[in-house]
């Protein structure tokens, strides 16, 4: 017989010591973008971020494509909306995207250099 055991999830097992929480996770901001990957739903603002995957459908896939929104790709939430969706900041343009949409996409904090400039980091 073999037994399989999953890891908790990174951001769910941070420890909750920030006084700035994630929301929906219960976590501190920066645990959970130091954890790794998390939604891009609970993603802080104004945070600069990296796409590592695509959990939508794949006309929504395609979609977020033309518009620049694909895996490696630089994202930054520019703010959350009344109905609970997101402006991001994606190839220079700004795309808005819906709670669901967000929930699907999954990205990691991109470190930045002291002139506020993304680090060169490998995707």
């Amino acid at each position: 017989m073999t037994v399989v055991i999953k890891p908790a999830h990174p951001v769910a097992a941070a420890s909750a010591h920030s006084s700035a929480r994630v929301r929906g996770l219960g976590v501190g901001v920066d645990d959970a973008m130091t954890c790794g990957v998390c939604p891009l739903a609970d993603a802080p603002e104004r945070c600069d971020l990296r796409c590592t995957g695509l959990d939508v459908p794949n006309r929504t896939r395609q979609r977020m494509a033309e518009l620049g929104l694909r895996l490696g790709a630089s994202v930054r939430v520019q703010s959350r909306t009344s109905g609970r969706g997101f402006v991001l900041s994606v190839a220079g343009a700004r795309v808005a995207i819906d709670a669901a949409t967000a929930a699907g996409i999954l990205v990691r904090s991109v470190p930045t250099t002291g002139s506020g400039q993304l680090a060169s980091a490998s995707a």
